[in-house]
């Protein structure tokens, strides 16, 4: 099986679980699918919004890509919507 079709599985396995999606945008990250990382990511913190690794991944993401996000990125939760 491949990576991507096995983390594709357990976020929809463990829907409630945050490190599944965190983990699939990690693995979109590395492939630089920034889109489809940032999707994850947005995943991983409406299921968790104080999962701080993904707020990290986020600001990886935006430096690489060269953009900014709209809000600031705080753990409380607002900002990544």
């Amino acid at each position: 099986m491949d990576r991507e079709k096995e983390l594709r599985e357990r976020v929809e396995t463990f829907p409630e679980d945050p490190f599944w999606p965190h983990a699939l945008g990690v693995f979109f990250l590395g492939q630089k699918r920034y889109r489809e990382a940032e999707e994850a990511f947005k995943e991983t913190l409406r299921r968790d919004p104080k999962y701080h690794p993904t707020y990290y991944q986020l600001g990886l993401l935006y430096e690489q890509t060269g953009r900014e996000h709209p809000r600031p990125l705080r753990p409380s939760g607002k900002g990544c919507t």
